[in-house]
């Protein structure tokens, strides 16, 4: 009786796995197979429409003639015999790839897709593995709606819900999506949940066995987060990541072209917010090899972008008539351009012209303009609005428009504090998302070393990334960070001293005054005081040793604590500090010693035992500072 049962049991089994395979060897065929699909892959590939198809039915031939349509431009024709094709077809095929016109149409139309046609795309989609992998349309409908901050959530659902229902959707391609929703979260500054997706994506990377598949993912994952640090202004660190994806071999020069050309185009526009223009230069022309290799969609994107910054270089030499004659290339590819290679392209390169109006002191022009991209881009929430700004100001400081430029750095500081705000409640959720990633790691039974390892790597990219934030117990549990220089407060210095040292410990105690500060204020206004706080805050910590303590002590005073330090580590780092900031350029008209922000010091050396005592050696570190600022500021004094 048993035997019988485990037979039939087992026979049951085989019957439901045939049928099942059957039912999607079948369905996948039959799309294979179709007219439709077969027209539309054989035009996305080659772009050619053929007249000899052997159509069975009108609404292929009306797709045909769509598609025609669609190919000379005239997109209202396309649009119209595809809706005709949508409310009376009933073929899935057919309807995918109307619906998927139909955005394309209404993109081209108007600028931007439709959810609706994208959601019904997608059903389908979804329920056809053959189709469900096609993640170049899916970017090319989702690149279609992003605009502002509403419709990303709203893509960013369809997206989600369309990983959880898709059939049959391959590794690669899940993570493919993963990433467009990262970066779709990246541009609304969701940087926590966007950083998490992108170490989460390359861990998930080393499951898939095809080495070409495999690098091209981690290509694209190690580029977003180098947009991270680009984002973050750390131009630097954001070229190791970009050359890090540039570096992982992808044998065929088409998809090694499709991967990389971010990285490439990225990686020259740090050079020259860096002011390396030679490398920029260079980078621009390995760029210009990989166009060749690119499909049309991406090609024209490219060539765009890689025109901008040859614009903002030319720029920035002065070289004035060439910098237009790339701006003029530009507005003609933005024509052509679909939107898929990158987003908001023209934004992009009208800044870079009004930079250059700015650098030939048209700026009536170059204001004009500006305001017109800043109501546009507030309106649409694309996230402009702070470079926007600073342009504005250079304006204004140049033509003494003095009360623009006191609102104007207004806006600023109330943007950059968003900004920060939003990065600092990010950091702690992705923390948070780091922990919960462990616990779920060490349920499904991943060895420890891999574990420690993911979580290494998560712990010192998070760490560079915001800040450099050292403790992640005293960011959660205490109010240790100034909310304008987002260095160490007061209130960390009280908390230092009170605990107890491990080892004893040789310093050196810095104390930095901003020169005549008072009269920047006074000139500038507050807003724009707020900025140099924070920008001469930034170099001190790029220039600082990981194991240096940097803190806010009040107004435009900084405490610095070199650990293990001497006399040469001091002036290795004071020098460092005075060449980083000379080469910053805050402009300081009413200085009386220079013609930019400049820095007074004075320290003392000290020798901590049983904890940090600080009061003594502050009170001599100041002592030093009065004398350098006697004596004539922008120097330092040991004591």
């Amino acid at each position: 009786m048993r035997k019988k049962f485990f037979i039939t049991f087992i026979s049951i089994i085989f019957i439901c796995f045939f049928a099942y395979d059957f039912s999607f060897t079948y369905s996948k065929n039959k799309i294979l197979n179709s007219n439709v699909y077969r027209i539309t892959k054989e035009y996305l590939s080659k772009g050619d429409l053929k007249s000899n198809y052997n159509l069975l039915s009108e609404n292929e031939k009306n797709y045909l003639e769509a598609l025609k349509y669609y190919k000379e431009n005239n997109f209202e024709k396309a649009s119209d015999l595809l809706m005709q094709i949508k409310n009376n077809a009933t073929n899935d095929t057919l309807l995918f790839y109307t619906n998927f016109y139909l955005n394309q149409c209404e993109k081209r139309l108007n600028e931007y897709g439709n959810f609706d046609y994208i959601e019904d795309a997608f059903n389908i989609m979804a329920k056809y593995p053959v189709l469900s992998n096609e993640t170049d349309l899916i970017w090319q409908m989702t690149s279609s709606v992003i605009t502002d901050t509403n419709s990303k959530k709203k893509i960013i659902v369809l997206l989600n819900n369309f990983l959880e229902k898709a059939k049959g959707l391959e590794l690669e391609n899940r993570l493919k999506i993963k990433g467009f929703i990262a970066m779709i979260k990246m541009s609304s500054e969701e940087y926590g949940e966007s950083i998490y997706a992108y170490y989460d994506i390359l861990s998930q990377a080393k499951k898939i066995k095809n080495p070409e598949v495999r690098s091209k993912i981690e290509v694209k994952s190690y580029e977003y987060l180098g947009n991270m640090y680009f984002i973050l202004d750390d131009f630097s660190t954001a070229i190791k990541y970009y050359n890090l994806a540039i570096s992982i071999p992808i044998k065929n020069l088409s998809e090694n072209a499709i991967s990389k050309y971010g990285s490439y185009v990225n990686r020259s526009e740090s050079y020259i917010q860096l002011k390396d223009y030679k490398k920029a230069r260079e980078s621009s022309l390995e760029t210009e090899k990989i166009i060749p290799y690119l499909p049309e969609t991406l090609s024209t994107g490219v060539k765009i972008f890689r025109y901008k910054n040859l614009l903002l270089l030319e720029s920035r030499n002065n070289n004035f008539e060439k910098a237009n004659e790339y701006y003029n290339l530009c507005l003609q590819l933005l024509k052509e351009d679909r939107g898929g290679a990158f987003i908001n392209s023209k934004m992009y390169v009208e800044l870079a012209y009004c930079e250059m109006l700015i650098l030939q002191k048209n700026y009536e022009k170059a204001q004009k303009k500006l305001n017109i991209l800043l109501k546009q881009d507030l309106e649409e929430e694309w996230g402009f609005d702070t470079s926007i700004y600073l342009l504005l100001l250079k304006i204004y400081k140049e033509t003494d428009q003095t009360e623009n430029f006191f609102v104007t750095g207004k806006k600023l500081y109330q943007a950059e504090k968003v900004f920060n705000d939003t990065l600092k409640k990010d950091y702690i959720e992705f923390v948070k998302n780091s922990y919960i990633l462990d616990q779920l790691k060490k349920q499904e039974k991943i060895s420890r070393i891999k574990i420690l390892t993911l979580g290494g790597l998560t712990f010192i990219g998070i760490i560079s990334i915001f800040f450099g934030l050292i403790k992640i117990k005293n960011l959660n549990n205490k109010n240790f960070i100034d909310s304008l220089s987002q260095v160490y407060n007061r209130k960390y210095l009280d908390f230092l001293m009170k605990k107890p040292l491990k080892n004893p410990l040789s310093s050196i105690i810095i104390m930095l005054d901003i020169d005549y500060f008072k009269y920047y204020n006074d000139f500038y206004g507050h807003p724009a005081g707020d900025l140099v706080i924070q920008k001469v805050a930034k170099i001190l910590k790029n220039s600082l040793r990981k194991e240096d303590i940097i803190i806010r002590y009040g107004g435009e005073e900084f405490l610095i604590i070199l650990k293990d330090a001497n006399i040469d580590i001091f002036k290795e780092i004071y020098n460092r500090i005075s060449k980083n900031l000379y080469d910053e350029y805050i402009p300081h008209e009413k200085s009386l010693i220079s013609d930019r922000i400049t820095l007074s010091a004075g320290a003392t050396f000290t020798y901590f035992e049983k904890n940090f005592d600080l009061k003594p050696p502050i009170k001599k570190a100041d002592e030093a500072l009065y004398i350098s600022k006697k004596e004539g500021r922008n120097k330092y004094t040991i004591i």
